[in-house]
């Protein structure tokens, strides 16, 4: 117990503390690379925390996930460039006699089998983030929609259990009241009519 202790206090001093800069740094770099182990290293930020902070505050989350649209986006089109025009690349050697390197030929290459497992890969990413979203979403108007009923629904029991206790309180005063049906000076009256 006491070396998870001395670990967690350890990882406490190495991690950087969190700060406006350094979240703009992350959203700036996730942007531009679409990798959150690289943006988090390079604005000094550990990933498990991130990940932690992004659950725990929605408008961090959603700034994260226009960073990781825009960067898909991004790479969307750049991949999709490469595919129509292929990729150029300059072969060369080097030069004995002055070490330096001679273009021996320009050769274009259509290989978009990487570039489509890339894509594939965060556009799957994105979409179970979306999934993820949605679903949150979705029970949140549903609490909200109880919620919601249940406010509209307490004056309405309110009011219903009012005109019981009236209408209670009204049985009790006419039942208490003298010629009331079912009381026992009628009952007598009857009886004499009858015999008579």
């Amino acid at each position: 117990m006491a070396n998870d202790e001395i670990r967690a206090d350890d990882m406490r001093r190495r991690t950087p503390r969190w700060s406006k800069d350094r979240e703009d740094k992350f959203i700036e770099i996730l942007e531009r690379t679409c990798n959150v182990s690289h943006a988090a290293a390079a604005a000094g930020l550990n990933r498990r925390w991130l990940y932690k902070r992004r659950e725990a505050d929605p408008a961090f989350a959603l700034r994260w996930r226009e960073a990781i649209d825009a960067s898909f986006e991004e790479l969307r089109w750049h991949m999709l460039e490469r595919m129509r025009d292929g990729w150029t690349r300059t072969e060369t050697r080097v030069d004995p006699e002055t070490g330096k390197p001679i273009a021996i030929r320009t050769v274009h290459d259509f290989r978009p089998g990487p570039a489509v497992a890339l894509l594939r890969l965060r556009q799957e990413e994105i979409i179970a983030m979306r999934r993820i979203e949605a679903e949150a979403r979705a029970a949140q108007a549903r609490a909200d929609y109880r919620a919601d009923h249940e406010a509209q629904a307490e004056p309405v029991r309110r009011f219903m259990d009012e005109i019981r206790a009236r209408l209670a309180s009204a049985a009790d005063v006419d039942a208490e009241a003298p010629g009331a049906a079912g009381s026992g000076e009628e009952d007598e009256e009857h009886d004499g009519k009858a015999d008579g």
